[in-house]
């Protein structure tokens, strides 16, 4: 080898990162493969923090990698995968193999995942971001994510130039689970969108959906979320003219279980569920309840509560996990084991008008500093930094 291409090789990343830097040509892939109809809070915060980046894409060429219909109307390549991302499996499968070459062919300099999936055998600069360890806190529910979480995520922390998490709770979760150490770990809180959740005055979707005063629960039905204890709570409260509505999907493995527990409590007449509703709806549901009833025994984040106090609706809520962390404050605090202190929650917002409008006001402020924009700053720097480090 002569001394000319032997040193070639060896500074070859050096003249790559002073052309880029001269340039601003560095390339960012987008993982965007978790887009789909009907998001819930994995997909809400994959759609919102592309979409913001994309905003912001100054310094930066930004390219999804995405099915061409997933992300209609925005000005980005789009990497076409060979459609196998439906599930957790299929993605993988997809990231391991065809997105791993198309990235290579696309000269991509970084590869950023808004989930914690990512590909293992590459030499591309990767981050990723972890927004909870249910599965390995609720092994039973998850058969098949457990042992993800267990072999696979561990390999991919080590692999990535930088982890994100959404909050302090979730960071020390991933610190104290995986042991990791000598690894850049960042919390970048999620967002919500002001233009869409603030207090609505009309009353259109209540009539809609023919409501009375009501509680209002947003979520899935798995066990952590502790919906079990809402409705005996609510059997407790004996104030039979207030109905408690349930907006999220009646996933089959829990919902027969949930409805059982309806019938026993005979709360037929009270509990309305929703499933799933049209995001337009979300913003009217908040702002027409009483409060926000969310005593999840386990949260990443906690997106309902924070929807709620952008809404001004009261929330009250569980004082474990992340929760805390994100209501300060402005929330009511229970024990989410205890359905007495739930009931007494939920008495005490119906009852103290005073409390209440405390609750809405704090709730209001409390809410404003958390934006995707700002979500998507904080992630810009740490593009820059690792992008800007030299290998």
């Amino acid at each position: 080898m002569t001394l000319q291409v032997s040193v070639l090789l060896r500074y070859q990343y050096l003249f790559r990162y002073v052309y880029k830097t001269v340039n601003n040509k560095y390339r960012i892939a987008i993982n965007a493969t978790f887009l789909h109809a009907n998001p819930t809070g994995l997909g809400r915060y994959v759609s919102e923090i592309t979409r913001n980046l994309l905003k912001q894409a100054t310094d930066y060429h930004f390219t999804l990698y995405a099915d061409s219909h997933s992300f209609p109307g925005q000005k980005a390549d789009l990497l076409k995968s060979f459609g196998l991302f439906g599930r957790h499996w299929g993605r993988l499968l997809d990231l391991q193999t065809a997105a791993k070459y198309k990235l290579k062919n696309a000269a991509i300099d970084l590869f950023y995942s808004p989930v914690a999936e990512g590909i293992l055998n590459s030499n591309i600069k990767q981050i990723i971001t972890i927004h909870d360890l249910t599965p390995v806190k609720y092994r039973e529910y998850h058969p098949l994510s457990k042992y993800y979480f267990d072999y696979f995520l561990p390999r991919l922390i080590n692999k990535s130039e930088a982890i994100i998490c959404v909050s302090e709770h979730t960071r020390q979760d991933v610190i104290d689970y995986y042991g990791v150490k000598n690894k850049n770990i960042y919390v970048i809180y999620n967002g919500y969108e002001p233009d869409v959740f603030y207090p609505r005055i009309k009353k259109s979707v209540a009539e809609k959906y023919n409501l009375s005063p009501y509680f209002l629960y947003v979520g899935d039905m798995r066990p952590h979320k502790n919906l079990p204890r809402s409705l005996k709570a609510l059997a407790d409260l004996n104030v039979q003219e207030i109905k408690f509505v349930v907006v999220g999907r009646k996933e089959r493995r829990f919902f027969p279980g949930i409805k059982s527990l309806v019938e026993e409590l005979h709360l037929e007449n009270r509990v309305v569920f929703l499933d799933y509703v049209p995001e337009n709806d979300l913003p009217d549901l908040y702002s027409g309840a009483i409060a926000l009833v969310f005593p999840s025994l386990y949260e990443g984040f906690g997106y309902p509560a924070l929807e709620a106090m952008a809404c001004g609706c009261p929330v009250i809520t569980s004082d474990v996990a992340s929760l805390p962390e994100i209501c300060g404050e402005a929330a009511y605090y229970v024990d989410p084991e205890d359905v007495e202190s739930i009931r007494q929650g939920m008495q005490s917002v119906l009852h103290d008008d005073f409390m209440r409008n405390n609750m809405i006001y704090n709730g209001l402020e409390r809410a404003k500093p958390f934006k995707w924009d700002k979500a998507a700053q904080g992630l810009m720097k740490i593009f820059g930094s690792v992008l800007n480090k030299r290998p």
